[in-house]
């Protein structure tokens, strides 16, 4: 898969299917490469509601798979997790003050200047359980 076909996968996954797990759950992947069968992930974590964990990597590689065709011959996958404060956010209209919204765009902006720790690295076959 050469680096357009993944730019564009990756942005469909992200509309379709990890803009759920960024909103709501703290949680961002990106595929990095899709290699002899294998999926490169890097996880982005607040850990607010799912651990870094072997769980979570298979959870998400599974999302990877099951969202798009062209990776149904996956046989593993390799997720690489960074601690992170923020990625991404969900707001009511009736919350939506300036105050509210202020704080909401600085906590991202910290999230992007600051080094991405890492805390993390799984790996595994789909034909484990």
């Amino acid at each position: 898969m050469n680096e357009a076909e993944l730019k564009a996968l990756s942005q469909e996954h992200i509309r379709h299917a990890d803009k759920w797990y960024r909103m709501c759950a703290g949680l961002s992947s990106d595929l990095q490469r899709y290699e002899d069968g294998i999926l490169y992930l890097e996880i982005h974590n607040t850990e607010r509601q799912l651990p870094s964990d072997y769980a979570t990597a298979l959870k998400m590689a599974r999302s990877w798979i099951n969202g798009n065709k062209e990776l149904s011959d996956a046989k593993g996958f390799v997720a690489v997790f960074y601690k992170t404060k923020s990625t991404g956010f969900m707001i009511g209209a009736g919350e939506a003050d300036h105050s509210k919204l202020e704080s909401i765009c600085q906590e991202l902006r910290e999230s992007q200047t600051k080094e991405p720790v890492l805390t993390a690295i799984h790996a595994g076959l789909f034909t484990e359980e």
